[in-house]
C-alpha cells in the first residue's frame, strides 16, 4: 500500500527536485515594497514666504484605495490586486488578518482597478463592462495517474484557473481533518507568503500535492504518511467561512486537480 519517493539526491554536486520546487514555490507571487514619498510643496507671497507640507493620497502608479465588501477577506483581496498580504498589511498597520465591512485598505504596488462586485470566491460581476482578465494556470499533460483522495470534503468555491487559482478552494467547517490524498513523504511544512501554513508532500513519478490556507499541520517534514491519513486540521475560530487551498503539481507545474481526483 505504502509508495516511497524516488526523487532524492543522486551526488552531492547535484539539487534535488525537491530542494527546487521548494525553492520556486516560496517565492513565488512574491513583490518588492516600494516606500511612497509625500512631496512637500512651497507657496510664495510678495512679502511672506511660507513653507506647506501637503501630505496627498498615493497615485494610482503606486496603488489603490479598497474598501472592503461583505464576505471579503484577506486572502482573495492579496489574490485579486497580484500583492502579497503580508504587504497589505504592513501599508495599513495591521497586527491581524480580520477585516470589517467598509474598511478602507490601501493595496500598494498595483495598478488594477478597484472592482464593483466583492471579492469572494464565488463572485460575479454585476457589470459586463467591468472585465477581470486572468491568465489561466497552464495545463499540464501527464500520465493518468492512479486516483487521488479528496483531502477533505466541502463545496468547491473558487476551481482550478479562477483568478488564477493554481488549485482549487475547498468550503469546509472549521476544525474539519485534512488528509493526504496519496501516500508520499512530506517534503516541506511551513509558511508561505501566498497560503499562509502549507504542507507539500511529494509522492511517485515527481508529483506533488499541495495544503494551504487555514491550515494547522499535524505532520512534520521527512514524514511519510499514507493515502487518506489526516495530516492537519481547519483553524477554528468565530469566522464562519474555512476553505483549504489544494494544488497537485507534476514537477512545479500545475495541473487540474478536479481530473486526478477519485469521482464522486
Amino acid at each position: 500500500m505504502e509508495k516511497r519517493t524516488g526523487c532524492c539526491l543522486k551526488n552531492m554536486g547535484q539539487i534535488s527536485i525537491i530542494e527546487a520546487f521548494i525553492f520556486l514555490f516560496l517565492i513565488s507571487g512574491c513583490t518588492l515594497s516600494v516606500a511612497t514619498k509625500y512631496p512637500e510643496k512651497q507657496s510664495k507671497k510678495k512679502k511672506t514666504a511660507t513653507i506647506k507640507q501637503v501630505t496627498s493620497k498615493p497615485s494610482r502608479q503606486q496603488g489603490v484605495w479598497h474598501t472592503v465588501k461583505k464576505g471579503e477577506n484577506l486572502y482573495r483581496i492579496s489574490l485579486y490586486y497580484e500583492v502579497p498580504q503580508q504587504d497589505i498589511k504592513k501599508a495599513n498597520n495591521m497586527a491581524s488578518d480580520s477585516l470589517f465591512v467598509g474598511q478602507k485598505l490601501f493595496i500598494p504596488n498595483t495598478n488594477k482597478k478597484v472592482p464593483i462586485f466583492a471579492l469572494t470566491p464565488d463572485f460575479t460581476p454585476s457589470q459586463p463592462a467591468v472585465k477581470v482578465v486572468e491568465q489561466p494556470a497552464p495545463e499540464t499533460k501527464i500520465v493518468r495517474e492512479p486516483e487521488y483522495a479528496w483531502p477533505v470534503e466541502g463545496k468547491i468555491i473558487c476551481t482550478y484557473g479562477e483568478l488564477g487559482n493554481k488549485g482549487i478552494d475547498i468550503l469546509i467547517s472549521p476544525s474539519s481533518s485534512v488528509k493526504a490524498a496519496k501516500d508520499g513523504k512530506v517534503v516541506f511544512v511551513g509558511t508561505t507568503t501566498k497560503y499562509g501554513e502549507t504542507i507539500i508532500i511529494e509522492h511517485e513519478n515527481e508529483m506533488f500535492s499541495v495544503y494551504g490556507h487555514d491550515l494547522i499541520a499535524r505532520v512534520k517534514q521527512g514524514q511519510f504518511v499514507k493515502k487518506g491519513s489526516i495530516i492537519g486540521e481547519m483553524k477554528n475560530s468565530s469566522q464562519a467561512r474555512r476553505y483549504l487551498h489544494f494544488e497537485i503539481r507534476y514537477k512545479n507545474n500545475p495541473v487540474n486537480p478536479l481530473n486526478l481526483l477519485e469521482k464522486k
